[in-house]
């Protein structure tokens, strides 16, 4: 092992100087975390928005949270084999990355209509433990 603390690993994810870095840390996190620990671990990085082009090869540019959908979804990292995760793991993994796209939708539309919120007043609704409350901005 590499012999690396859970602080290090914390300050690798966190980064936000250097997405590439903070990939070092989920593929730390991918070959050495045990597989049903790999959801906690990485499920609260998936929707990051912090774009990157993973490869200088291939002119594209994909977010942090793709990248992160992507180690636990795929079996492959380019031409490494990733470590396998049991069917059962799998399965659940998948029930929570299913809807991580439609979210990814409703935040961009959201943050196009963010500036809409920012002044006082404005008519919102709000969910708070379950029901649907209209306010307003404050």
């Amino acid at each position: 092992t590499i012999g690396i603390s859970d602080e290090e690993l914390q300050q690798l994810l966190e980064t936000r100087d250097w997405p590439y870095i903070r990939c070092c840390g989920f593929l730390y996190i991918r070959f050495g975390c045990a597989t049903e620990k790999l959801w906690d671990q990485l499920g609260d990085y998936c929707l990051d928005d912090q774009e990157f082009e993973p490869s200088k090869a291939q002119s594209f540019t994909i977010s942090v949270g793709e990248y992160v959908e992507a180690l636990l979804m795929d079996e492959r990292y380019y031409y490494t084999t990733l470590p396998r995760i049991p069917v059962g793991v799998k399965k659940k993994i998948e029930e929570r990355v299913a809807p991580l796209m439609q979210y990814r939708k409703r935040t961009a539309a959201n943050r196009k209509l963010l500036h809409l919120f920012r002044e006082s007043g404005a008519p919102v609704e709000a969910c708070i433990r379950g029901d649907w409350r209209e306010a307003t901005v404050i």
